[in-house]
């Protein structure tokens, strides 16, 4: 005797027809495939510049800029749950310096977070980062290995940017990743 809480189809379980468990499958299959053909017909979106921009050409820069900046370059890469994204910027030390804030106020903002600055830091070894860009985002500007002399802010960790700011180039770099 089946239990009348175990039917499936109008039917005690174990006896729906052959014909509709054969049409409800065909349905499931169907759903998914189309579910699966939107989500591969997203692209990634991938944004970036291959010579310096200005400021007033930079309004697709992915951070706030500051009055001073020149010989903008920026790349991101967003096809989620993957992004990564990078600044360059050169700036007057001082204004740098007083950008950082703005560009971690921002961030908070973005992501829904309480604002915290984070403590700087001397640099006193050769900054690299711990992964390879994307292989979509052409970054050999995001040269952070060249700074000698400088500050950073943050630690780059998921969704966690970091900056960094040589001070004989005046340049201003920003990074995140997920």
């Amino acid at each position: 005797m089946h239990s009348p809480h175990m039917r499936i189809f109008n039917r005690p379980w174990g006896q729906a027809s052959t014909r509709n468990m054969r049409t409800y499958f065909a349905v499931a299959v169907i759903a998914l495939s189309v579910a699966a053909c939107r989500l591969s017909s997203v692209k990634a979106e991938v944004v970036q510049v291959s010579s310096p921009l200005s400021r007033s050409e930079a309004d697709k820069c992915p951070i706030p800029l500051p009055e001073g900046a020149t010989n903008i370059y920026f790349a991101y890469y967003s096809d989620p749950p993957v992004y990564q994204c990078f600044v360059r910027f050169e700036a007057p030390y001082d204004q740098a310096l007083a950008h950082v804030e703005v560009v971690f106020r921002n961030h908070a903002r973005a992501m829904n977070w309480p604002f915290r600055m984070p403590n700087s830091s001397a640099i006193t070894e050769t900054p690299r980062l711990d992964f390879q860009p994307l292989k979509d985002l052409h970054v050999g500007w995001f040269d952070i290995g060249g700074i000698r002399k400088g500050i950073t802010f943050g630690e780059l960790n998921s969704w966690q940017p970091q900056i960094w700011i040589d001070t004989e180039r005046n340049a201003f770099f920003f990074c995140v990743t997920d």
